[in-house]
């Protein structure tokens, strides 16, 4: 394994390696094991896998053990390599590996040994591993023992010695301990009985099945273990596989660690993805950040705040409603979380009088989440008067300060208890019963003002003291230095662990010298307005049409009140409305359009947000994206000023929702957006959409809309509908959405730029001077082109961006180049598209051939073959040669003997090539087609028509020929039923018979010659130069035989490999790897592709890292 390759990168490049040398799986993952430099108790989780899908779930929680052992002091050194411990991955046992194992292949379907599992008869019989762990490992280089790995656990707080043995199924414990554990709490099931097969094939049957709650390391988790007989097993207690569903196992020198998996998968895996732009510039101070961020513990709590959640109606009549039917797949969602929210003591059972439905809304990974619908129980609740901080003070507690460190909290609801009394209120139902929240649930409209008071109360003395400053989730830590910030966040960690609280660490930024907070931007005690809440504006594109234009005019004319001279300013645009002008954006127009903008982002018309103004939210959507602008009334002129302006594109998926649901998403988006303006006030929200405000009245919503009602929940507002002409400036910032990068996004771009030698250089250029029509934006190198701002693509990174494009529909060049080209700048762009289309597998094994067909018409070795074909022997004589299918009447060893004893040769077409024997084919073409007609009346009956076909046929004028088959053959036309020919006319046929014969076997020699001419040369025209195969090179084939139901099977499949070349661009391939399709066979080059061009998919997988 190399060194700056991951584990899973070294799986896959082995798991390639295996497919090459038909090496079976067993050993595949031992030469894995084998290849991963650490010690063999580390690497001893690693074993014990049935399968390729099971192993690479343990490579994954090795991988998870590695970095965070790594992160501890006292990390074992990993075995020397040359002095690691030999195991059997087939058997297990040490000192010797599978290709030397004496017990044979193991079966992974019944773990039995000298079978495989296609051969296994035992295929319905469920059998367990249960590995017997040898207690002792020596080294060669160190002669002392290391202990088997045993620790100290409690079951029903009874302390008793386990052995952690991963590599068992299931965790087992031994008839005589049983009593020890027996409690009120414990549940010891005789009936549960399971048959087990250890490592060496024994066989036992178990003695029940134990149901305890065990503590390990401070964490309790609820375990089954199967009880056996005293003998079967060394110790008292074993610990299998199953526990690492809840734990992840540290192996150290100084012991066995073991924490619980939701706290390391959610939380430690999300710490160790924090993007790098997040940390201080400073590495001394990012190392101690690091560090502080690895050892902050959420299950540290030890206080719980008197903040409770009391909940006053204006009515105390109860509401109760019925619950709503759900799907089987749904119910299972709503167990699966019920079943959590009890165990994390989140809810329990109720018998209130009120009652809300569920609802499930799909998030955007495609799982569910379960809501609460309670926006009956809303309008009744009395508003919690908690003031929010006011955004004007926050902003004035950070002048001073140089080093800013931004925290978000997560799941914050969830730490404030609901007050005993109301806690009837929260009570939901689903049709499996009735629960009631003793945690603040989501959805209640009181929440924010409540939450806010909790992080008030919770950092009390480190807000009053100015350590921090609080605004709902948002926290802030100002500073003069990198140290003091670094004091204060230990502080606030400290604080928070104490009331275990979690934290958003992607949305987390440490020791920065410049922030963005509630619409600001801090920098060196300056204060200035976000760019952001102009950013809709100032990046609003060059109009390039009549359309564009009369957009921008709009936005602009909305607020021309309060611009002087709008009309004078704005006259340029305007004349290019006029009737019988051609649009010609010409300097002058490019001035006035730039100047609207600048007034548009700068004070009269744009304002300081003031929570007391009024305030409204006008939002507009349309198929590209939707806008929004945050307005207050001004108590000077009393007229309303725009605050904030938003504009966001719609994604590929959202393009295709009903113009009535981009509405109402361009709303909850705007909400979101403004989260901080607009939560404790009152506001109003204009749309376009007259339905939206019976809509959210609906018992009823779809799934949706659901989620998004339930959203805006937590808000004060009522919504107001406009027509869309009295909307245009929301109209105008929807129609043209601003390309907004995320953070993390962002930041991995920046750095591939700057990684980029010729965008470096340029990036060097522009910081002296102008150059083309290059610019910096946010540190991101862009180009202007066509009025439109594209992202500079590094080159590492061009592969990425073009596939991702692609693979929105699998488009061809054109459309594919179209995408790319809407947001980014890439040179030879159509180049590239077409290679990485070429290299595509999905469009390799499942699209046509595009072009003319390759490969041109051949002629057969002998000139005369009309009169050879399907001639009896007994009236004919043998042929020369036969031409047919690879049917298997002419493949059949008789066939092939019969041909020899007759000195026929005999040729078969390629599979899939019928126009290798097209003169027959299409001969049944005509033979099928009058069958059908003349049998209709009997389709079963159709053998009785054939002599009849055959006979006109042979007595029907050919225009290849000029004159019947039967004529050319015997130099007289056949008789007809219906015709009598005189005597005296057939006599005279007779005597010219042997002239006539030999005339019209050459003038018929010379139609089919000169049809044959003229055949090819149509055939040729739509024909182009077959590809050239080499042998070894890997090709895909396309798909000869279609099943009902299969119309949408990939076209091709592959990869295969070329074997041998045959005459007229005929190749015999050979199939590569498990991939579907015939495993030796013959195709022609116009059935074939090139496979995947191995530099590019190499190139393409390192920047996809």
């Amino acid at each position: 394994m190399k060194k700056d390759e991951t584990y899973q990168q070294y799986f896959l490049h082995m798991k390639e390696c295996a497919l090459h040398g038909n090496i079976e799986d067993a050993a595949l993952m031992e030469y894995v094991i084998d290849g991963i430099q650490d010690s063999e108790s580390n690497k001893s989780i690693l074993y014990g896998a049935s399968n390729l899908k099971e192993f690479r779930k343990k490579l994954d929680i090795y991988k998870s053990i590695k970095e965070k052992t790594q992160t501890r002091p006292s990390v074992s050194t990993p075995f020397a390599k040359n002095n690691k411990i030999k195991r059997c991955f087939n058997c297990g046992d040490l000192d010797h590996q599978v290709p030397t194992c004496t017990k044979g292949i193991k079966c992974f379907r019944c773990n039995e040994f000298g079978h495989t599992g296609t051969q296994c008869n035992n295929k319905g019989k469920k059998t367990l591993n249960i590995q017997k762990t040898d207690t002792k490992i020596k080294t060669d280089k160190e002669d002392k023992e290391l202990e088997t790995p045993y620790k100290k656990i409690k079951i029903n707080d009874v302390e008793i010695t386990a052995l952690i043995d991963t590599g068992s199924d299931v965790n087992l414990i031994k008839l005589s301990e049983v009593e020890k554990f027996m409690t009120e709490k414990a549940i010891y099931d005789k009936e549960k009985s399971i048959h087990l097969t250890g490592i060496a094939g024994k066989e036992l049957n178990t003695k029940g099945l134990l149901k305890v709650k065990v503590l390990i390391d401070d964490y309790y988790a609820d375990l089954e273990f199967h009880v056996v007989q005293d003998y079967a097993i060394p110790v008292s207690v074993i610990l299998g596989n199953p526990i690492l569903k809840d734990f992840e196992i540290n192996f150290t020198r100084d012991g066995i660690f073991l924490e619980k998996i939701s706290y390391l998968t959610l939380l430690a895996e999300e710490k160790n993805n924090i993007c790098d732009e997040h940390y201080p510039e400073n590495k001394e101070i990012a190392d101690k950040v690091t560090k502080l961020i690895k050892e902050y513990k959420t299950n540290a709590k030890k206080k719980e705040s008197n903040v409770e959640m009391k909940i006053i109606l204006t009515e105390e009549d109860p509401i109760y409603q019925s619950p709503r039917r759900l799907s089987p797949l749904e119910m299972k969602v709503v167990d699966e979380q019920i079943k959590e929210w009890l165990d994390q003591k989140i809810i329990r059972p109720s018998k209130s009088d009120f009652a809300s439905p569920v609802v499930l809304a799909k998030k955007k990974d495609g799982t569910y989440r379960l809501c609460i619908d309670y926006r009956k129980l809303n309008k009744r609740i009395v508003k919690d008067r908690f003031p929010l901080p006011l955004i004007e003070d926050q902003i004035d507690r950070l002048k001073g300060a140089k080093v800013f460190t931004t925290l978000d909290l997560k799941n914050g609801f969830m730490h404030v208890n609901v007050h005993e009394e109301s806690r009837k209120f929260t009570a939901f139902v689903t049709p499996q019963g009735q629960y009631e929240f003793m945690k603040m649930p989501f959805g209640l409209c009181t929440a924010p003002s409540v939450f806010q008071r909790y992080v008030n109360h919770v950092f009390q003395d480190l807000i009053s003291d100015g350590t921090v400053l609080a605004y709902l989730d948002d926290l802030i830590l100002p500073s003069e230095t990198e140290e003091e910030g670094l004091e204060k966040l230990v502080k606030v960690f400290q604080r928070a662990e104490e009331y275990g609280l979690l934290f958003n660490w992607k949305k987390c930024h440490f020791m920065k010298r410049e922030i963005e907070y509630l619409g600001y931007i801090i920098r060196n005690n300056e204060l200035r307005p976000s760019k952001e809440k102009i950013s809709a504006v100032s990046r609003f594109k060059t109009p390039h049409n009549i359309k564009s234009l009369q957009s921008f005019l709009g936005l602009s004319g909305y607020f021309r009140k309060f611009i002087k001279n709008y009309s004078i300013i704005a006259k340029p645009l305007t004349n290019l409305l006029k009737k019988d002008v051609e649009f010609n954006f010409d300097e002058e127009c490019e001035m006035a359009f730039n100047e609207l903008k600048r007034i548009l982002c700068s004070s009269p018309v744009l304002r300081i947000y003031d929570p007391d103004l009024t305030t409204e939210l006008h939002t507009d959507a349309s198929a590209e994206g939707y806008g929004a602008v945050l307005l207050q009334k001004s108590p000077t002129d009393n007229q309303m000023h725009p605050v904030y302006y938003m504009s966001k594109k719609t994604t590929p998926a959202e393009r295709k929702y009903h113009s009535y649901y981009l509405e109402i998403l361009a709303i909850v988006e705007a909400v979101k957006k403004f989260r901080v303006y607009l939560l404790g006030i009152r506001f109003k929200i204009v749309t376009d959409c007259s339905a939206l405000t019976k809509t959210l009245q609906k018992k009823d919503l779809p799934p949706r809309v659901a989620r998004w009602a339930l959203l805006l929940e937590e808000y004060n507002y009522e919504i107001e509908h406009r027509s869309g002409s009295r909307l245009k400036h929301a109209d105008a910032l929807s129609r043209n959405p601003v390309c907004l990068i995320l953070t993390e996004a962002a930041a991995r771009l920046k750095r591939a730029q700057d990684d980029d030698p010729h965008i470096s250089l340029l990036k060097k250029m522009l910081e002296k001077e102008p150059y083309q029509d290059y610019i910096m934006e946010r540190g991101i190198l862009c180009k202007e082109k066509d009025g439109t701002r594209l992202i500079v693509v590094p080159k590492k990174m061009q592969n990425e961006i073009i596939r991702k494009k692609h693979d929105y529909g699998h488009f061809g060049v054109r459309k594919t180049e179209e995408l790319v080209s809407r947001e980014y700048y890439v040179e030879n762009l159509k180049e590239k598209i077409r290679k990485v289309i070429d290299n595509c597998v999905e469009c390799i094994l499942i699209e046509q051939k595009k072009g003319k067909k390759e490969g041109f018409l051949h002629p057969l070795d002998k000139d005369e073959t009309l009169d050879k074909l399907r001639v009896q022997q007994q009236t004919f004589g043998s042929p020369q040669r036969i031409i047919s299918d690879r049917n298997a009447a002419f493949t059949s060893k008789d066939f092939q003997d019969y041909c020899e004893q007759e000195g026929i040769t005999h040729y078969t077409i390629t599979t899939g090539q019928p126009r290798g024997n097209g003169q027959v084919e299409r001969i049944h073409q005509i033979i099928i087609s009058v069958i059908s007609k003349l049998s209709a009346d009997d389709p079963t009956k159709w053998y009785k028509q054939v002599s009849k076909v055959q006979r006109y046929l042979n007595s029907t004028w050919q225009r290849s020929i000029g004159m019947t088959p039967f004529e050319l053959l015997f130099g007289t036309k056949m008789k007809d039923e219906n015709e009598k020919i005189m005597k005296l006319i057939e006599e005279e046929e007779v005597k010219n018979y042997n002239k006539q014969r030999n005339e019209l076997r050459l003038k018929a020699k010379e139609s089919i010659q000169k049809m044959q001419e003229e055949n090819v040369k149509n055939y040729n025209r739509k024909r182009k130069k077959a590809t050239e195969y080499k042998v070894d090179d890997l090709v895909a084939i396309k798909r000869i035989q279609f099943t009902q139901g299969s119309k949408l099977y990939p076209k091709y499949l592959g990869p295969y490999a070329v074997t041998a070349k045959k005459h007229h661009e005929r190749y015999a391939v050979r199939k590569v790897g498990e991939c579907e399709g015939p495993i030796n066979t013959t195709t022609s080059a116009d059935l074939m592709k090139p496979w995947v061009d191995e530099d590019v998919d190499e190139y393409s997988s390192e920047s996809d890292e």
